[in-house]
């Protein structure tokens, strides 16, 4: 108890700090926990997801990595024998023994669930946790005047309300972003939609899901893709894909733009279309059989009649024809 009330009250202190301060775990650099002010500048979503992959820009990935090791290193140094030291950091980072600092670092930012990832430029210090774990503490480095964030604030309500959906994918398959519009055909809450990985969403679909992501990163881009997503409340939506890559200036995977329109009307009247071709075949299968078989009863006594004139012989006199007539007629 006296261990779990330590660490609230650590969270609770680290929860009024004005930088964006979260921990993440030192082998996955998956986020643990996040403070206040993280969620409300950078991501509320952030819990779960790889720091780096889905937070930082791919350009900052190396000098980032190389903090983190200096930082672990320093840390077990405290505690152990020394050890060898990794590369030296570049010039925009500093460091002391305790904390390194990563300066001018690209950092996608989504205040809310709702908003557009924005790219905002932090400086991060890094440094280690009792328990092993990497703290990160973040402060945006410009100033962004009332200007750009009404100008910011028009674009996201643009995007928002958009009559198509819309949504990013990350790197590992996990929804950054997703409009409106895309929420409320499939039903969710921002919630319940942002953050988790897009299979839970379409699990009837794991193999096209895949074979998308693999054309994605060949650089292709996809149109029209029929694909099967599961609504909350438990119907299956038939839904059309656009999608391409934006890509890292090294030519990297980013995020992906995918453009959603709902496809069930489409598939309600092709539905009802090949219905009724299948009403009307039946129908005209019974009007065939129906004329065989009235067919079949009118040629059979026409045979017996076309035998009878057939052997009548026209060179009879009046009296035999007549009889020869009265004959056909009486069978």
């Amino acid at each position: 108890l006296a261990v779990q009330t330590g660490k609230f009250t650590k969270m609770l202190k680290i929860d009024f700090l004005p930088d964006a301060v979260c921990t993440i775990e030192p082998e996955t650099l998956a986020v643990q926990t996040l403070n206040k002010r993280f969620k409300f500048s950078v991501s509320s979503i952030a819990c779960g997801l790889p720091f780096l992959d889905n937070f930082i820009g791919k350009e900052d990935h190396a000098r980032f990595r190389v903090a983190l090791s200096k930082v672990k290193v320093s840390s077990s140094t405290e505690c152990e024998a020394p050890c060898d030291q990794p590369a030296e950091l570049p010039p925009s980072s500093d460091s002391d023994s305790t904390f390194t600092i990563i300066r001018d670092c690209d950092t996608l930012t989504s205040a809310s669930r709702s908003d557009y990832p924005i790219w905002r430029r932090y400086d991060w210090s890094i440094a280690t946790g009792e328990d092993g774990c990497f703290i990160l503490s973040g402060r945006p480095v410009s100033d962004i005047t009332a200007e750009k964030l009404a100008s910011e604030k028009e674009l996201m309500d643009f995007l928002n309300k958009a009559p198509i959906a819309m949504h990013w994918l990350s790197g590992t398959g996990h929804v950054l972003w997703a409009n409106e519009t895309e929420l409320n055909v499939l039903g969710y809450t921002a919630e319940e939609y942002i953050g988790q990985p897009i299979m839970r969403f379409c699990p009837d679909e794991e193999k096209l899901v895949l074979e998308i992501f693999k054309t994605l990163g060949s650089g292709r881009t996809i149109k029209d893709v029929p694909v099967r997503f599961r609504a909350k409340n438990g119907d299956i939506k038939s839904l059309l894909i656009d999608s391409n890559v934006n890509w890292n200036a090294d030519g990297t995977f980013k995020h992906t733009r995918c453009f959603i329109r709902d496809d069930t009307a489409r598939k309600v009247r092709e539905a009802r279309l090949q219905e009724r071709a299948r009403a009307e075949a039946a129908v005209a299968e019974a009007k065939g059989r129906f004329l065989r078989k009235v067919f079949h009863e009118i040629r059979t006594p026409c045979h017996l009649l076309a035998d009878a004139v057939a052997a009548f012989d026209p060179a009879a006199d009046p009296a035999a024809a007549d009889a020869a007539f009265a004959a056909i007629a009486a069978q």
